[in-house]
């Protein structure tokens, strides 16, 4: 196939394409027979395209496949967003890259975090916002939404949420956690026990399997053991320090989150987890 237009600029016109239809990532990819990782680099023009694969995608998403390949290609030339105007704009299906903060929503992730990770013996303060980071992001990778709802910034000590530290310390105050010392490596740590148990009303099933996922695999793991992993994920590495880390930064990973977790702990895939 001879293309009149680059391979980034043929990413970008299929990316606003899906957007405007109301696809998600999954949803096209799962559509194509191809992984959503697969389908946001093609859409980064680091992947080819080859003739089968536009074909597909010019089916399945309405466009022309000769008007996508010419310099002066308009999206708002294709027919189908005349048609399905109003029935795409009321659908509201594009992803919500930064979440709203909803205090009970978060304060339920943390303590069901803290109350999962109390037989953990080095599980120390600072490592709260890590774990919560790995889930965060790979629960947005996974399902295209957010789940604790805090927002991350990259911080010298770690990815940290603005909300995070006055929300512990409100916690404190209501009596829901306690800071308490212990001593790690001939260290004295802080951190946090639960006084009451997690409200399990605010978190869904899907939530709840991606923050044990990670539990499972980084709570018995040393604060530089974490951030080792961390500071290799292209979130982080993306993000200029003391800037907010963008959620969609999660979906341009060379390979999915859960494979990089896996390949880092020697394990073997987890149930349910297929396809992320």
């Amino acid at each position: 196939m001879s293309s009149k237009i680059s391979q980034k600029q043929l990413g970008l016109r299929i990316s606003r394409i899906r957007k405007k239809k109301g696809w998600s990532q999954f949803e096209l990819a799962d559509a194509l027979s191809i992984s959503r990782p697969s389908l946001a680099q093609l859409e980064l023009g680091n992947r080819y395209i080859d003739a089968f694969e536009l074909f597909s995608l010019a089916q399945i998403l309405g466009f022309s496949m000769d008007g996508i390949m010419t310099q002066d290609y308009g999206i708002e030339k294709e027919s189908f967003f005349k048609e399905d105007k109003f029935e795409y704009s009321t659908m509201s299906m594009e992803r919500k890259a930064i979440p709203d903060f909803f205090f009970e929503k978060a304060k339920s992730v943390v303590m069901y975090l803290l109350q999962k990770t109390a037989g953990f013996p080095n599980f120390e303060e600072s490592m709260i916002f890590d774990l919560l980071y790995l889930a965060d992001f790979h629960h947005y990778e996974k399902s295209e939404s957010h789940l604790s709802s805090f927002i991350y910034r990259k911080t010298v000590g770690g990815p940290l949420p603005n909300e995070g530290p006055p929300l512990l310390e409100k916690l404190i105050q209501e009596q829901s956690i306690q800071r308490i010392k212990f001593k790690s490596h001939g260290k004295t740590q802080q951190r946090f026990i639960n006084l009451e148990m997690a409200n399990l009303k605010y978190i869904q099933g899907d939530e709840l399997e991606v923050i044990n996922e990670i539990i499972h695999q980084y709570g018995n793991k040393s604060k530089s053991e974490i951030m080792d992993f961390i500071s290799n994920d292209l979130p982080w590495k993306a993000t200029e320090l003391n800037s907010i880390m963008d959620f969609e930064l999660a979906f341009y990973r060379q390979v999915p989150n859960q494979e990089n977790l896996l390949k880092e702990n020697g394990n073997h895939p987890l149930p349910n987890h297929q396809g992320i």
